[in-house]
């Protein structure tokens, strides 16, 4: 029991540490690939906090509209996800702008569901330096139908 304790504090000290030098590039990375895996304990710590807002811009009968969600929200929509259906983002055309406190990624993204591609769009993420880690503040994303 002592050696599993301490094999799981020293994951957490070493995912931690990871953490403080990561890029913001590679937090957004770490993110898709929690999304990718259906799997918001991967998600949520890279996340500043709860309130985080997710916007899209997507188009309903034609006319322009931003849907937002909190982070609650959108962590959730993974849970009543099957386990047999698979999504996977893929991004390309990653942008990084490092203002040393903040920071802006953006990226061309093609969601697929069980390999059909659903719709397309450009991400934006906005992520801030608390204590020495990234933290993911805002994303917003554009979302065209592939339909």
């Amino acid at each position: 029991m002592k050696k599993l304790f301490l094999f799981a504090v020293l994951f957490a000290s070493s995912a931690s540490f990871a953490q403080d030098s990561a890029s913001p590039e590679k937090i957004v990375e770490w993110f898709f690939s929690g999304l990718n895996q259906k799997t918001p304990a991967i998600m949520r710590p890279l996340l500043l906090n709860e309130s985080v807002n997710f916007d899209t811009l997507m188009y309903i009968n034609g006319e322009p509209k931003v849907v937002s969600r909190t982070a609650t929200d959108f962590l959730n929509e993974f849970s009543n996800i099957p386990e047999n259906i698979k999504l996977e983002e893929r991004i390309s055309n990653v942008i990084v702008r490092n203002y040393g406190q903040t920071a802006d990624v953006h990226m061309d993204y093609d969601f697929y569901v069980n390999d059909a591609l659903q719709h397309s769009g450009r991400n934006y993420f906005f992520l801030v330096a608390v204590d020495g880690q990234w933290k993911i503040a805002h994303t917003y994303d554009t979302r065209k139908s592939a339909k």
